[in-house]
C-alpha cells in the first residue's frame, strides 16, 4: 500500500493499508488543530471546519483496502492530494 502527499514524494511506502490510512488521518487532524489555534472568531472556526471536515469524514469512513483519493486546501491555501493505492494482486 502507498499513502503519500505527491508534492513531497512518497512518504509512506510498503506499509499496511491501515497504517497508511492512520498517517493521512493524523496529518489532517494535525493541520486542522494548527489552523484552529489561530482562529479568533466562530466564523474563522467554521471556515477551518469546512476546510478539513469532508476529507476527515472520507478518511474515517474508508473500508479496509479501499483505494482513497481526495484533495484538501490547507490554511496557507496550498492544494494537497492524499491517496492510498492498493498493491496489485497477482
Amino acid at each position: 500500500m502507498f499513502g503519500h502527499l505527491p508534492d513531497e514524494g512518497a512518504l509512506i511506502e510498503d506499509v499496511e493499508w491501515h497504517d497508511a490510512l492512520l498517517y493521512l488521518i493524523d496529518t489532517i487532524e494535525i493541520w486542522w488543530s494548527e489552523d484552529y489555534e489561530i482562529c479568533e472568531t466562530d466564523e474563522d472556526r467554521l471556515m477551518v471546519d469546512g476546510r478539513y471536515l469532508e476529507i476527515d469524514t472520507l478518511l474515517n469512513s474508508c473500508t479496509p483496502n479501499e483505494e482513497f483519493d481526495a484533495k484538501v486546501i490547507d490554511g496557507n491555501d496550498n492544494i494537497w492530494s492524499f491517496w492510498i493505492v492498493a498493491e496489485p494482486e497477482f
